[in-house]
């Protein structure tokens, strides 16, 4: 897929749809040099449209992606993995994929904890989302003008079928997003959650004085200092 076309699709997998007014703001680009690569993802079968009221004049149209549009996102981990994690159910019981699972959580902590900085959870999320993206998720941070909480909202992941074979893995997840944070943190629902796909969005509330007296717990310290 050529860059214009391709920064199209990865714009449209973060959003619930963007007209070409939206996406050439995003872009940089032109509403023309936009409006064409749409068009030729939507005869392509990559893109598909809906009418977006505005208030003053005609609707808009709404891109949004079609099931082959989010199938250019691989959704695969190491089949590898997941025969191993199947090979230790086999061999040592049923809890023994989710031991494994959670000893890999940690490790990736202490991964995420080495690389983000600074004392608030906003600048905190900044980073976590930057070192996300390296490893082939799509990331974004929502702010509310007021600022009480947040959210972090990620539209692919690169291990959704591990996810589907082993859901637990969003709890923990949960749990290491709050201890990274230092803030609490919740899984909201997810209606548009299917197989091979788990949009994820995560409410961070950082805590209050009041909250001081039951501090959640730090980020894994490394094998050293445990």
């Amino acid at each position: 897929m050529k860059p214009v076309p391709a920064a199209i699709v990865r714009h449209l997998k973060r959003t619930d749809g963007m007209t070409v007014r939206e996406l050439a703001r995003a872009l940089g680009m032109s509403y023309m040099g936009v409006k064409k690569p749409c068009v030729d993802l939507v005869k392509q079968g990559f893109l598909k449209t809906s009418r977006k009221p505005i208030n003053i004049g005609r609707p808009e149209l709404n891109y949004r992606l079609t099931e082959k549009g989010h199938e250019v996102f691989s959704a695969r981990s190491n089949d590898l993995a997941l025969a191993l994690l199947t090979a230790a159910r086999e061999l040592y019981g049923t809890a023994a994929p989710s031991k494994l699972i959670y000893l890999c959580f940690r490790e990736k902590e202490r991964h995420y904890a080495a690389k983000i900085r600074g004392d608030d959870p906003i600048q905190r999320a900044r980073w976590f989302i930057r070192e996300r993206e390296k490893e082939g998720y799509i990331s974004s941070i929502e702010v509310p003008e007021d600022g009480a909480s947040f959210r972090i909202r990620e539209t692919h992941s690169p291990l959704a079928d591990t996810v589907d074979a082993y859901p637990e893995m969003l709890r923990m997840e949960a749990d290491m997003i709050e201890r990274l944070m230092d803030a609490h943190t919740r899984l909201e629902p997810s209606p548009s959650a299917s197989k091979g796909r788990h949009p994820k969005t995560y409410l961070v509330t950082p805590r209050t004085p009041d909250s001081a007296c039951n501090p959640l717990r730090k980020p894994v310290a490394s094998d050293a200092h445990e």
